[in-house]
């Protein structure tokens, strides 16, 4: 009879966990991490995309009235960025 490795069986008998490798643990929370802030990364793009344009138009000299617009925009979000960002950490942390 030929002898079995100790990792996973015991003596013939199998146990009732499964031999996980530390790095397979290792490499588990890696990717967990990155699938993490990679998807900050993209919710967070969808939430900031449509204030890219007035952050360009408040830099640049421009006509007052489109300045004002978009000072107006970045106060809004300013006041709605606390509820987006409890979306965000829930979306990301249920994938």
């Amino acid at each position: 009879m030929t002898d079995l490795p100790q990792h996973g069986l015991l003596k013939g008998k199998r146990r009732g966990r499964y031999y996980v490798h530390t790095i397979q643990k290792t490499y588990a929370v890696y990717i967990g991490a990155l699938l993490f802030i990679y998807s900050v990364a993209l919710f967070g793009l969808a939430f900031v995309a449509p204030y890219v344009m007035p952050a360009i138009k408040l830099i640049s000299s421009g006509p007052l009235e489109e300045r004002e617009i978009a000072a107006t925009q970045f106060l809004v979000l300013g006041q709605t960025i606390w509820p987006a960002t409890v979306v965000l950490i829930l979306a990301c942390a249920s994938l």
